[in-house]
């Protein structure tokens, strides 16, 4: 059975609002130490050559890990039995919450100089809904002056009009696929949840 964790009603309403919350220190450290422990494996083991289950991309002084959870038992455990689809769902106010993907952005060193791009996840995955929330969870300490997660105030709304992809399709304003299929108005991109 998952954990629980009880989101307060002003940061679900904080979240509608602004699109971003906050959550401090959702997930105890019998979460947090072993998935740093996990990915320091797989980087360790990609460094020297050997294979790995999941994609690692290494860029310019930064390392992306796509799709973990589908490959590692303790992240898929860690997806189906901390809270995390229960605080998706609180924040969303969904009775539903699915799981779409994940990526892991790792920076090597301090400052900002390798922190990743600033970019808009929606016109990059296609999806049919009205919701796909980012769930951000950083594994260790992340300060002002070490490339913190920024957020555009709003950027969950009507998605027609901003942070458009030189990669979008003709014939769809937003997401790239599903111009016929479907009108889209999203929040971001990593858990898809099915209204309320």
């Amino acid at each position: 059975m998952a954990e629980t964790f009880i989101v307060p009603e002003s940061l679900v309403d904080s979240y509608a609002r602004d699109g971003a919350v906050l959550i401090p220190q959702p997930f105890g450290s019998h979460w947090i130490e072993p998935m740093i422990a996990r990915v320091n494996e797989i980087l360790a083991a990609h460094a020297r050559g050997e294979p790995v289950e999941c994609p690692v991309m290494r860029r310019d002084g930064s390392v992306g890990i796509q799709n973990i959870i589908l490959r590692d038992p303790l992240y898929r455990r860690w997806a189906t039995q901390s809270a995390v689809a229960s605080i998706v769902g609180q924040v969303t106010r969904s009775k539903t919450v699915r799981f779409y993907f994940d990526n892991f952005f790792i920076k090597d060193g301090q400052g900002v100089e390798n922190a990743t791009l600033t970019h808009h996840d929606v016109p990059a995955f296609g999806f049919q809904g009205t919701q796909l929330p980012s769930f951000w969870l950083a594994l260790t300490e992340v300060g002002e002056d070490n490339a913190p997660l920024v957020v555009w105030r709003g950027s969950q709304g009507d998605c027609t009009q901003k942070f458009r992809s030189p990669i979008q399709k003709p014939g769809c304003r937003c997401c790239p696929g599903i111009a016929r299929r479907a009108k889209c108005r999203s929040t971001c991109a990593r858990a898809a949840t099915n209204g309320r």
